[in-house]
């Protein structure tokens, strides 16, 4: 018996990673305004998140909340660059921020 719960357990893991990071919508970072990007898609403000996101400060990604992880690259912005902000003016560690962060 614990060898079949070991081995759904491992089958399930495995079905898991071959499926990918689950979306919501694009990845990709539109950066439109029209709340398109999805789940740790690259943003400009937060109006390129979709509903119930935010385009955080520090990474310049589309989250949920502050304590959600996302992977790279990330703008790495200090100090942050607030929605109220112009992108042009944020001194931001990645060189592709803000001209090339969208597609």
């Amino acid at each position: 018996m614990r060898t079949t719960f070991f081995l759904l357990t491992l089958a399930t893991m495995a079905a898991l990673v071959m499926a990918g990071p689950m979306s919501k919508a694009s990845t990709s970072g539109v950066c439109n305004g029209v709340g398109a990007t999805g789940e740790c898609g690259q943003c400009l403000n937060s109006a390129d998140c979709i509903s119930g996101y935010y385009c955080c400060p520090y990474m310049r990604k589309c989250v949920a909340s502050s304590s959600m992880p996302c992977y790279y690259p990330i703008a790495d912005c200090r100090p942050m660059c607030y929605d109220n902000l112009d992108p042009n003016s944020c001194n931001c560690a990645n060189p592709d921020f803000p001209n090339n962060w969208c597609q």
